[in-house]
Parts: C-alpha cells; structure tokens; sequence
C-alpha cells in the first residue's frame, strides 16, 4: 500500500501518511458505519414491527367481520386489506432499510 499523496510505502495499519501526513482512505475490507444513528434504529423499527403485527391480524379480523355485518364491496375490502397490511409491514421494511446503511 502507497500514500496516496507521496508515494511512500505504507503498511496496512498506517492511516495517516508519516511522512507527509497525508490521511489515507480506509481500506476496501474494513467495515465503517458513517450513519450510525440511523443504523442503531433497526432494532427500535423491528420491536414497533413485532407490535403492529397481533394488531394487524386484528384489524384484518375486524375488516372480515365489517365486511360480512354491512356487505361492503370487494374494492372496499381489497383497499382496507393492503392498508393493513402495508402499515403492519412497513416498520419491517424501515428496519431492512436502516440495517442497510453504512
């Protein structure tokens, strides 16, 4: 490994350049999260997922009994349906999404 400013050879655990001071770029192997605020809200997303669900299968529940009480149309079911469902998926989503980050 070179310096990218000098030249000068340096050994994999040299960060910044001794001879010029030059900081060097990390290499291509180590891992650094540069967000890692946004990273640590994974687990908050998956706990606020794990909630939603039993509260998901309950509206889907309630949707079902509505839809049998006051013979709603089908759009109507379909609608209420992916609603429920996008918003029970969706901190799962963020999670995946922020587990992403680095």
């Amino acid at each position: 490994m070179q310096c990218i400013s000098c030249g000068k050879k340096l050994t994999e655990k040299d960060k910044i350049c001794p001879k010029c001071g030059k900081k060097q770029p990390l290499a291509e192997n180590e891992n650094i999260t540069r967000f890692p605020l946004l990273k640590s809200l994974s687990p908050i997303f998956l706990l606020i997922g794990l909630v939603l669900v039993p509260l998901g299968l309950t509206g889907i529940a309630f949707l079902i009994f509505i839809s049998i009480q006051e013979k709603i149309s089908v759009l109507r079911f379909i609608i209420g349906l992916v609603n429920i469902l996008f918003v029970t998926a969706l901190p799962f989503i963020l999670a995946y999404i922020f587990k992403q980050i680095k």
